[in-house]
């Protein structure tokens, strides 16, 4: 005899917007909910804002993870890939459109190995793996170039991160 699961019952209060709400066989989380792009704790330079003379050409509108060439690049939340594929300042890139927290946010994944693993068009969940950390493009070494864009304005993505985890 197939073993049964527990009855389950979720009631939402009035501040839970039950549309946010994905339920599965043993789980309800919020779809919005967020991860990091790469493992925590790896370091990150190029910050966000205005760069130093010579270092770039004008503002760098993301931030730079470096953990490693070859480490794979997650998808920080649910979303829809608007657009996957080559880029020459960006080289094999990703870019994700989700709603967050009632937001319009997309988020940018940039100079990976090779071309994404996902498609124009496709659903994903959060941490589906987009590629794997490269050189390509405008690149000096392996790294994950991620931005993130409110509204199509881009906002400083380690506090945004910081802010949703």
């Amino acid at each position: 005899m197939a073993s049964q699961l527990p009855a389950q019952t979720f009631t939402a209060s009035p501040s839970v917007d039950i549309s946010t709400v994905q339920r599965d066989k043993l789980s309800v989380s919020k779809l919005w909910e967020i991860q990091w792009p790469v493992p925590q704790g790896t370091p990150t330079n190029d910050g966000f804002g205005v760069q130093p003379a010579g270092v770039r050409s004008s503002v760098h509108v993301g931030i730079d993870f470096t953990p490693g060439s070859g480490t794979p690049v997650h998808a920080v939340s649910y979303g829809t890939v608007l657009e996957a594929g080559w880029d020459d300042e960006y080289g094999w890139y990703v870019l994700i459109q989700h709603d967050v927290d009632h937001q319009d946010v997309k988020t940018l994944y940039a100079h990976m190995q090779a071309s994404p693993s996902v498609s124009r068009g496709e659903t994903l969940t959060r941490g589906a793996v987009l590629g794997y950390v490269g050189s390509t493009g405008l690149s000096t070494g392996a790294h994950l170039h991620f931005e993130v864009r409110i509204n199509d304005v881009p906002i400083e993505p380690l506090s945004w991160l910081r802010a949703h985890l």
